[in-house]
């Protein structure tokens, strides 16, 4: 009977340990819940994005250009200030959120020379093809040219022969490559 006593009381505190033990774990899944909401890591550009990007890399590094990658519209342009904070804030809000896939620069100052949008198939649909047409409206009013392609292997040098034939005109328009303006 004593023997039957000791293993029982053996038998509890094996019991609460193991309670205690899991208790422990599920209150520190909690708090790594807590902590970390249901996010995850992400690739910052798409295969198609990084195949085109390593060729435009090239392209540029030939070229003394910078490329500069996902830049929202908001980093690029602004809503004019003659218009009343409410009109202002609708404005931004409608390009706050917007984002352009690359950008050509000059390497010395990062001006703008060109914006190019890698189309997909997403870009076939009516709400996409609306926002496309909004973006292009906002960089023809700014003088930014902007290029639409599609990414495929075999075309990726005549994109982006044409792109730089943009580039060159748009310098040759100014007579020289515009210098950074910074405020």
């Amino acid at each position: 009977m004593e023997e039957l006593t000791k293993i029982a009381w053996i038998f509890c505190i094996i019991a609460i340990v193991i309670l205690a033990v899991i208790s422990y774990l599920i209150k520190n899944i909690k708090l790594k819940e807590k902590r970390n909401p249901q996010y995850k890591k992400k690739y910052l550009l798409t295969k198609n994005e990084l195949e085109f990007y390593k060729k435009l890399k090239e392209f540029a590094d030939n070229n003394n250009l910078q490329i500069l990658s996902k830049i929202r519209l908001a980093d690029i342009v602004e809503p004019k200030q003659n218009k009343n904070r409410s009109e202002w804030y609708s404005d931004f809000g409608k390009i706050k959120a917007k984002h352009i896939d690359f950008a050509l620069c000059n390497k010395d100052n990062l001006y703008i020379l060109c914006l190019i949008e890698l189309d997909d198939n997403s870009h076939n649909t009516k709400e996409r093809k609306e926002r496309d047409k909004f973006v292009d409206e906002i960089f023809e009013s700014v003088k930014i040219p902007i290029v639409h392609t599609k990414y495929y292997n075999q075309n990726t040098e005549n994109q982006l022969c044409s792109i730089l034939g943009i580039i060159t005109e748009q310098v040759s328009e100014n007579g020289q490559v515009p210098s950074s303006n910074i405020n």
